[in-house]
């Protein structure tokens, strides 16, 4: 056994190296992959997933209703630059939040062109609530992405709303369609060389030079087609049927940022933790 214990030992050191240290950039407590840098990035390596896609990755979207985007833009037409002439844009802009939604793309083929697609329930807005207001639960949307034509992305994704009580009800099927556009590709397999131009445009040939585009923002168009599962769902397969209108429709603009490795945070002293008392207004 004593044996044993010793080979697995000498296999340990030669696979990390005696005295192996994390790497100098690398902070006590750091999560660090295996072929990747402390921050997790695929930049270097032309073998991760996102050498050909920028899109893959999990993603927070900030979603702000269409007619708040056409207000915006109505606004800022009639304000000239110092804002005196019409309504301010600004003024809009502090009405509404967005909604955020998280969202996972991951390609399920070796050309990276289709994505298996998982999203957060979307936060129900008044008219949906008003519609189906017996739901007491959302599901999560799954989907699938497929990329149609030069930097662009079509999506599509089901979840439920479903009455929670001694027998579970699927109240409302939502359908949740969009298009997300990418940034200019460098070369076909989406890559950049370290010689691009200004214009992102691939400048080099040589593979060992080229740097995965990988970018941290992404922008999005969407909507969200809510139906009566019961009335709108004859078969029962949980696809609205073919000829269905929507119960309710709702359309995004969407800006998404990709989610990166964050420092962890240092432990509360509970023993010094008091309650905050909210005071009405």
């Amino acid at each position: 056994m004593l044996f044993s214990t010793g080979l697995a030992l000498m296999a340990l050191i030669g696979v990390f190296g005696a005295g192996a240290a994390a790497p100098a950039d690398t902070a006590p407590g750091a999560i660090v992959a295996a072929g990747q840098s402390s921050d997790c990035s695929c930049k270097d390596d032309l073998s991760c997933s996102c050498a050909c896609s920028p899109l893959a990755g999990a993603w927070i979207a900030s979603l702000f209703p269409k007619e708040y985007d056409d207000a915006v833009t109505v606004a800022s037409k009639k304000s000239g630059k110092d804002g005196k002439d019409g309504k301010d844009a600004n003024d809009v802009d502090q009405k509404v939040k967005p909604v955020l939604k998280t969202f996972k793309f991951t390609p399920v083929n070796d050309k990276c062109d289709r994505f298996a697609l998982n999203a957060q329930a979307l936060t129900r807005p008044q008219r949906v609530i008003t519609a189906f207001s017996e739901v007491t639960d959302l599901t999560e949307f799954v989907g699938i992405a497929c990329k149609s034509e030069s930097y662009k992305v079509n999506f599509t994704a089901i979840g439920y709303g479903v009455e929670r009580n001694e027998a579970d009800k699927t109240v409302f099927i939502a359908v949740l369609s969009g298009t997300v556009t990418l940034p200019d590709e460098g070369g076909k397999d989406g890559t950049y060389s370290a010689d691009a131009g200004k214009d992102g445009k691939d400048t080099g040939k040589d593979q060992d030079q080229q740097k995965c585009n990988e970018p941290e923002k992404l922008s999005a168009e969407l909507t969200v087609a809510f139906f009566d599962a019961e009335q709108q769902d004859e078969d029962g397969d949980g696809f609205p049927d073919e000829r269905a209108e929507p119960i309710v429709c709702l359309a995004f603009k969407a800006e998404f940022k990709r989610v990166v490795l964050l420092p962890q945070c240092k432990p509360t002293d509970t023993t010094k933790v008091t309650a905050t008392a909210v005071v009405p207004q």
